[in-house]
């Protein structure tokens, strides 16, 4: 429940960097744009999120930038523009 505690505590979050955290999910990523919609620098670099984030992810109002690089299994996450991944 780590994420999710920092998703209802700090609601005021701006800026945040999950690189290389184990144990970031789709459900923590979700809380997260839920309740920290302040947020507009998010890094997912080397994680086990999936496309299934993305939705939520892209509803944060403010997020200018959004870090996919790869994943926990060191594949590159696709490379979609911000407006490519608001369709």
């Amino acid at each position: 429940m780590g994420l999710g505690c920092v998703a209802v505590v700090c609601t005021e979050l701006r800026e945040l960097s999950l690189k290389w955290c184990l144990g970031v999910s789709d459900m923590g990523i979700q809380l997260l744009a839920l309740k920290c919609r302040k947020l507009t620098s998010l890094d997912l670099s080397y994680t086990m999120i999936t496309k299934d984030s993305f939705p939520a992810i892209m509803k944060l109002p403010n997020l200018q930038e959004l870090t996919l690089g790869h994943d926990r299994m060191g594949r590159p996450f696709c490379a979609y523009s911000m407006s490519c991944l608001m369709r």
